[in-house]
């Protein structure tokens, strides 16, 4: 997975990949290293105002891995970014190998 947002641009895996690698990125985080869902809350809580409330909201009974990938295309949605599957693994993939 590829995850660009203005001039960084950030590869992993997993969603949870990803979204480590931006909080890596954000000096403004105080908590580098901790639960995913914190970092989630703090990034969601810094785009009130280019997101509307509705969709801001973290489910306590999603996964890491779920909770990371919504985040990765709420940004999308929303014009903060673009998510985008590996070429790699795309192209193989139509060749079937």
């Amino acid at each position: 997975m590829v995850f660009r947002s203005g001039s960084h641009s950030y590869e992993g895996s997993t969603a949870v990949d990803l979204i480590r690698a931006i909080e890596r990125d954000e000096p403004g985080y105080p908590a580098q290293g901790g639960p995913v869902r914190q970092f989630l809350e703090w990034s969601l809580v810094r785009l009130e105002a280019q997101i509307p409330m509705r969709e801001l909201f973290v489910d306590v009974h999603l996964s890491d891995e779920t909770l990371a990938l919504s985040y990765l295309l709420l940004l999308d949605q929303y014009g903060l970014g673009s998510l985008q599957e590996d070429a790699d693994r795309h192209a193989a993939s139509r060749t079937g190998e």
